[in-house]
């Protein structure tokens, strides 16, 4: 297990030294983590959004540090309803220049 958490670890590392940013959910545990970079994976390499898209859940913007190359969202995989990409070209139209990079919109079953 100790070897499952480095391996982890070092594969966010590499992942994420030139790589755009890793929205994770957070489940019960920590083994338990799912990523969202497999969607969010093809919208960047399509160019939909850049590194820092604009994150709404629920209709509410939700506010994370744009540095960090790993994002920890306050859900669970299974809460999740419906993930959609907007075009970082679009996206601006709706939720204002905070937007540009491209948003991640999640809804819920809540």
């Amino acid at each position: 297990m100790k070897y499952k958490k480095i391996l982890v670890l070092i594969s966010l590392t590499f992942l994420s030294c030139n790589k755009p940013t890793i929205f994770v959910l957070k489940d019960n545990d920590e083994y338990s983590k799912y990523s969202l970079s497999d969607s969010v994976k093809i919208a960047f390499k399509n160019d939909a959004v850049n590194k820092t898209p604009l994150i709404a859940i629920d209709g509410i913007v939700w506010k994370y540090n744009k540095k960090l190359d790993t994002v920890m969202l306050p859900l669970k995989k299974s809460d999740i309803r419906a993930l959609e990409i907007l075009h970082k070209n679009s996206s601006s139209v709706i939720y204002g220049p905070e937007a540009v990079d491209g948003a991640i919109i999640i809804n819920t079953i809540h």
